[in-house]
């Protein structure tokens, strides 16, 4: 949602400050231990030397941990299905980014405890990529839409997609999706080549060149793109999923119009999650704005077309009145919100 993916560049932000302090307080450490050596308990040039090697190896130790990872990469994809393949077993693709602190936490947590690595080990073949630095990480992001990490790709033993999970999970929640919703068969997506080599537009080719820092296409070259896209042709249809705040609302209609057809041929969670994104990130765009009117429209169009994404039409509502400090639409929002969830409860 529009509102993620501000997170997510907030998150970005934060991860950054956060590495700068730690390496700031580093610093000073060195700088203490030095002062007070040299002028409390003067030492020798060599134990000098040998303080700073120590706490240099500390650190350097430090950051190896921290960039362990029970998953292997994956240097060629063929042989990586032929393996899964022979030994009949799920594959796992962990698309993460440095900056991402909920790929950190999933790492830290999930990944670490005993149990998770057990299920997953009899089940499947795990493994982790950098979504913006390596090749196959990259293709992968491509050939798949993923905008959002930590993004989870499941694929059968021949190497059939099956679907994507994205964000961090509680532990039981991921057993129970590992135990329960893998085991199936993937839904057709004839829309969907094969491979993972496609001749997509020069604005994204840049964006892959720069490892997707600081490359977003102008706002001229993707309105270019979009007077002529054909999102029955899967390349620009993923383009559309890279950039659905930039989908005209002309083109919009059409796309709602022609529903059946994307079902049909990428599959009705790849569907729905770009429709519902696309005029998600819209309204959140024009809360940010104060553009009051439009952003009812939105978030009118996504009550009506996407009445099963309750919570997340919850939040938008949310932002919108605290937005606009309407206390009282605020207070009664949250109390439909709370009795839809003591519904739901009840029901279960």
């Amino acid at each position: 949602m529009y509102q993620s993916n501000t997170y997510f560049k907030f998150e970005r932000i934060i991860s950054l400050i956060f590495n700068l302090i730690t390496d700031f307080l580093t610093l000073i450490v060195i700088i203490f231990l030095i002062l007070y050596f040299h002028f409390i308990r003067p030492m020798k040039i060599y134990q000098y030397l040998l303080l700073l090697t120590s706490i240099l190896s500390i650190e350097s130790y430090s950051q190896s941990k921290r960039s362990s990872h029970p998953f292997p990469g994956i240097t060629n994809w063929e042989k990586t299905i032929e393996k899964a393949s022979k030994e009949k077993k799920i594959i796992m693709v962990d698309l993460y980014t440095v900056w991402c602190t909920w790929c950190k936490s999933m790492e830290k947590n999930q990944f670490a405890d005993l149990e998770i690595l057990s299920l997953m080990q009899s089940k499947l073949h795990s493994y982790i990529l950098d979504a913006e630095k390596d090749s196959i990480g990259q293709l992968l992001k491509l050939k798949y839409g993923v905008a959002s990490y930590p993004s989870f790709l499941f694929f059968t033993p021949s190497g059939d997609y099956i679907e994507t999970w994205t964000g961090a999970m509680p532990k039981g929640d991921w057993i129970r999706y590992i135990k329960d919703s893998i085991d199936r068969e993937p839904i057709p997506r004839p829309g969907i080549p094969s491979g993972l080599n496609f001749t997509w537009p020069d604005f994204v080719v840049k964006e892959v060149n720069a490892h997707f820092k600081n490359s977003k296409p102008s706002d001229q070259k993707l309105n270019s793109f979009f007077s002529t896209c054909n999102y029955r042709k899967f390349e620009d249809f993923n383009v559309c999923r890279f950039y659905p705040l930039n989908i005209p609302d002309s083109l919009l209609p059409t796309m709602f119009s022609d529903k059946k057809w994307l079902d049909d041929n990428y599959g009705p969670d790849i569907t729905l999650g770009l429709l519902s994104t696309s005029i998600n990130w819209k309204a959140y765009k024009q809360i940010q704005d104060s553009n009051w009117n439009a952003a009812n429209n939105y978030i009118n169009q996504y009550a009506i077309n996407f009445p099963q994404l309750d919570w997340d039409l919850f939040n938008l509502k949310l932002f919108y009145y605290k937005s606009r400090n309407e206390v009282d639409s605020l207070i009664l929002s949250g109390l439909n919100n709370l009795l839809l969830l003591v519904k739901e409860l009840l029901m279960n």
